[in-house]
């Protein structure tokens, strides 16, 4: 689209940064910089537009979400893995005959997860979608959430996502996350 723009990628990881930088050398990107940090403590020093979280473990998925939404960024596109956390922690009694089977509670734990980082993207105005961005066929459980900024807070879902916190017996590190 020939439009200019400017990467920022940020990691954790020494050799994650180092084998991005060599990349775009190699490629001749002269429109990127990275950063070895956590996304927590990263002070963007100009405009954020649009965050991408890929394949982001457990709750890191959250942080880069939380970035959008505390830097009151444009859209995130998130593609999550490795969903831990709500998986130790929710319980739903009518459930209980399902999930006592390991493998359902973990799927149903990866469901209620996006489930709700999808809520609260929209109780902070975001426009959400999740879809399947590779065929199951291929790759099973690869969801995508895209969110675009369109409307201030929904206090609406805010109240529904309480709801469904307090019946699932859940504290997602997504909301502790968001200022």
């Amino acid at each position: 689209m020939k439009k200019p723009c400017y990467f920022i990628g940020l990691d954790n990881s020494d050799s994650v940064i180092e084998a991005s930088r060599k990349t775009a050398s190699n490629l001749g990107y002269k429109n990127m910089e990275f950063e070895v940090t956590d996304i927590k403590n990263y002070i963007p020093q100009k405009k954020v537009h649009l965050v991408i979280s890929l394949h982001a473990c457990n709750t890191a998925t959250d942080e880069a979400i939380a970035f959008a939404i505390n830097n009151n960024v444009e859209a995130v596109v998130a593609v999550p893995c490795c969903q831990q956390e709500i998986l130790s922690q929710y319980s739903f009694k009518p459930f209980e005959s399902i999930i006592k089977y390991g493998v359902l509670k973990a799927r149903m734990a990866d469901i209620i997860t996006d489930g709700i980082r999808a809520i609260l993207l929209e109780a902070s105005g975001y426009k959400v979608s999740v879809v399947e961005y590779i065929s199951p066929i291929d790759t099973p459980k690869n969801l995508m959430i895209r969110a675009q900024k369109l409307r201030e807070k929904n206090n609406k879902m805010l109240e529904e996502y309480k709801i469904l916190k307090k019946m699932l017996n859940i504290e997602p590190s997504l909301e502790k996350f968001i200022l």
